[in-house]
């Protein structure tokens, strides 16, 4: 017995079940979030030295902190030139020497390299970097901004001169940046304004929730 009719049949069923999925792990993920800040986050992570009321958010291993590292410079060494005649005077030849230059040194250049690795907490009152060099504390009190590109999330803080820039990849690089946007709120408008608001995310996915695979059958079995 064939499972589909024709490829009509398997292209709309492909296209539900990616909607299925799709929509499933959006609501997941806004639930978990919903879940997580109304409990006040995670208060068992032993990682962390945790503040009286913290909870963490999420923890991201195995990130490197960025920062700008000079290459090693170099020495040029000079040229002896070319010597032409130009003349002679008093029975001798008179040269003209062209080209010649002194050695010089090269400083290296400057770029952007990873200096730390470690690990990203995001908590409800705190953006912590721990690493094998370094820690970097950021309240979420004192957060200027926060974006992520190229998978580097990027917080400029009030408290420090130069952003605190770390790379995670591309993959969680999103999730991360959501988790940060989240915990500001938090700290800016209250856990309960952004549980209220996570809420009505919920109910609004669950009214749009589309058709599951099992009920795309269901609902062909039923035209046959």
């Amino acid at each position: 017995m064939e499972l589909f009719k024709g490829m009509k049949e398997r292209h709309e069923f492909e296209q539900a079940k990616a909607a299925f999925d799709a929509w499933n792990q959006q609501h997941d993920e806004v639930q978990s979030a919903l879940n997580l800040i109304k409990q006040g986050g995670d208060f068992t992570n032993n990682s962390l030295n945790l503040q009286r009321g913290e909870g963490v958010y999420i923890q991201v291993h195995n990130v490197s902190l960025m920062g700008q590292v000079k290459s090693a410079g170099h020495y040029v060494s000079g040229h002896q030139g070319v010597s032409i005649p130009i003349g002679s005077l008093g029975g001798r030849s008179v040269r003209y020497n062209v080209g010649r230059s002194r050695g010089h040194y090269v400083s290296g250049t400057t770029h952007e390299a990873g200096i730390d690795s470690g690990e990203l907490y995001i908590t409800s009152s705190r953006i912590v970097f721990t690493g094998t060099k370094k820690t970097t504390v950021i309240p979420l009190s004192t957060v200027v901004s926060a974006s992520a590109n190229g998978g580097v999330i990027t917080v400029s803080s009030s408290k420090y001169v130069k952003p605190l820039r770390v790379f995670m990849g591309a993959q969680i690089e999103s999730w991360a940046s959501e988790w940060i946007k989240l915990a500001i709120a938090v700290s800016n408008d209250g856990k309960d304004k952004v549980v209220e608001d996570l809420t009505n995310q919920v109910v609004e996915l669950e009214a749009s929730r589309p058709m599951s695979p099992t009920q795309f059958w269901d609902s062909k079995k039923s035209n046959d």
